[in-house]
């Protein structure tokens, strides 16, 4: 998977690409879960997810005809979610099996950067390379409508601006709920 990763993310003809590439190697990028307890909570979940929510949103720009370009769906769906990165921390957990509780390993979060989900991802990325502005509002309102009268106001704007951006949430939220569940 990691190949497949770094080949796609060189496609991308970009200023900075090489050190984004750089920096994600140095980073628990490709070994991290998705998440603490639900979908991609295992170790390379971030991996797999992505690299799930990047095929769908290159299946959706395809059936939806926006002709989104190639390295934007790559960014867009295999970098969403660079806000994870060294983001968990290994724990143990108590989790009731076969009506018992047993301690189990698993994930607990460490947040060293809180900057919130969308946003975070932005600003990691911003550090290496130039997103466009579809990228940058993708990225930050890929997770929906937060809670809150001005940020569901900002979400429904930036969607007025960047219609598009609604194929990446879509794609997330597909690739979490029907494609990936919780170990």
């Amino acid at each position: 998977m990691k190949d497949t990763i770094l080949e796609n993310l060189r496609f991308v003809k970009r200023n900075g690409i090489s050190d984004l590439i750089q920096w994600l190697e140095s980073t628990d990028y490709f070994v991290a879960p998705a998440s603490a307890s639900y979908h991609g909570n295992f170790e390379g979940g971030l991996i797999d997810h992505s690299y799930k929510v990047f095929k769908i949103l290159e299946k959706l720009n395809e059936v939806f005809k926006r002709n989104i370009p190639k390295d934007s769906i790559i960014i867009m769906g295999l970098l969403h979610d660079v806000c994870k990165i060294n983001f968990y921390k290994k724990e143990k957990r108590n989790k009731k099996v076969e009506g018992k509780w047993t301690t189990v390993d698993g994930f607990g979060i460490s947040e060293k950067e809180p900057l919130g989900h969308g946003a975070k991802s932005v600003i990691l990325l911003n550090r290496h390379i130039e997103l466009t502005e579809l990228e940058m509002y993708s990225i930050m309102w890929h997770m929906g409508i937060p809670d809150g009268y001005g940020d569901r106001q900002s979400f429904n704007n930036a969607m007025s601006l960047y219609p598009n951006s609604i194929l990446l949430h879509n794609a997330d939220f597909m690739s979490s709920v029907i494609y990936e569940q919780a170990v």
